[in-house]
């Protein structure tokens, strides 16, 4: 529809969204591991993976001439990709056609000229709570004293409806470093927690048992400050099974937060695709 009323971008938009999605699914079903233990469902993965292939060869063919036509070709097909109808990019690939292997459609990309990615902008660490007091101006808000690696900061946090301060005391949190000073009723705070929110419920980030206090999570030391207005720009949410997700600024990007290959776990069991702050 987009297409017939000539609205290319936002033709383009959901065709990446379904490629997206293609993605994302290949990834949280991991067939590589799957195999290992269930054939039958690893060849199910492939199977959904091989046919959104074939839709998006379709779909994308306006915009991907070429590159859809190599698509076409190497999932089996002699036909020309461009005189397939909407309606046939739902189509099933037929039982027992063979795949042509052949190179990869688009080359990768070298990054070392880039100056900066979305992550370059964070410093988020590993901290420990080392003590807490009850905001003197809010009900609602704690001073916590974190160690960050080698350094203390004091950090105004809103958990106090939902985590008592012996809950907090000596436990390991992720601080945004770089988050630009403010004081919140009078107190000033330098840095953020990362946490969960759903209505009214709050989650804290878990960096691993064994992550060492100062461990990097994202970006680097010494990033800039980074003013609350441009944070809020960035997205971070719940994925799946309770691990952190990074999109960047509008889902340019999708890194699981971890600490050397371990994931980062909300503490709570929120929802996919709730917010993290």
């Amino acid at each position: 529809q987009n297409l017939e009323y000539v609205h290319l971008k936002d033709a383009m938009k959901e065709a990446i969204q379904l490629a997206r999605l293609g993605n994302q699914y290949f990834d949280q079903k991991a067939p590589w591991e799957l195999i290992k233990k269930d054939r039958v469902a690893c060849g199910t993965v492939l199977h959904v993976a091989v046919r959104v292939s074939r839709s998006l060869a379709i779909i994308m063919a306006p915009f991907l001439p070429f590159s859809s036509s190599r698509l076409w070709r190497a999932l089996g097909y002699d036909t020309d990709v461009h005189a397939q109808t909407w309606d046939e990019a739902l189509e099933d690939v037929p039982t027992g056609q063979a795949l042509r292997v052949g190179k990869p459609l688009f080359t990768k990309i070298d990054l070392s000229d880039t100056k900066e990615t979305p992550a370059d902008r964070f410093d988020l660490r590993v901290a420990q709570i080392a003590d807490v007091q009850e905001h003197p101006n809010a009900d609602n808000l704690y001073i916590l004293e974190v160690d960050i690696g080698g350094e203390r900061r004091q950090i105004v946090a809103g958990i106090r409806k939902n985590y008592s301060k012996d809950q907090l005391r000596g436990r390991k949190i992720v601080v945004l470093v770089n988050l630009e000073p403010a004081k919140l009723r009078g107190i000033e705070s330098r840095g953020m927690l990362l946490a969960a929110e759903d209505n009214a419920d709050v989650g804290l980030v878990r960096p691993p048992d064994a992550a060492p206090v100062g461990s990097q999570v994202l970006g680097a030391r010494g990033a800039p400050v980074l003013p609350f207005s441009e944070f809020q720009k960035y997205k971070l949410q719940v994925g799946p099974d309770g691990t952190i997700l990074f999109l960047g600024r509008d889902g340019e990007t999708r890194i699981r937060l971890a600490v050397d290959g371990t994931p980062l776990k909300v503490d709570k069991g929120m929802k996919e695709g709730t917010w993290v702050h």
